[in-house]
């Protein structure tokens, strides 16, 4: 989870300092902070709805080290118990 809120810091930061930055379904809507933090959960997890999406290159990037750092997790979430299965055996 504390990946998640860095993320959405980063993320709400960013669109503080161009509201352009970010485009969601709702194109008259200004996006609040609680949306940031739902947009990395939902980011992290790769679950990705897609209602609310970077436009620049360099937010894309952020997204993709985010996605990264997700599959990494999940990976280390497996093992972790995978070991622990293959210790009650």
């Amino acid at each position: 989870i504390l990946f998640a809120v860095i993320f959405a810091a980063i993320f709400y930061s960013a669109y503080q300092g161009n509201v352009s930055s970010f485009r969601t379904v709702h194109v008259s809507e200004t996006i609040p902070a609680f949306s940031f933090l739902y947009y990395s959960i939902v980011t992290f997890t790769t679950l990705g709805f897609g209602d609310i999406v970077p436009k620049t290159d360099l937010l894309q990037f952020w997204v993709m080290l985010e996605v990264i750092l997700g599959y990494i997790m999940l990976g280390g979430l497996i093992s972790i118990l995978a070991n622990k299965l293959a210790r009650r055996s």
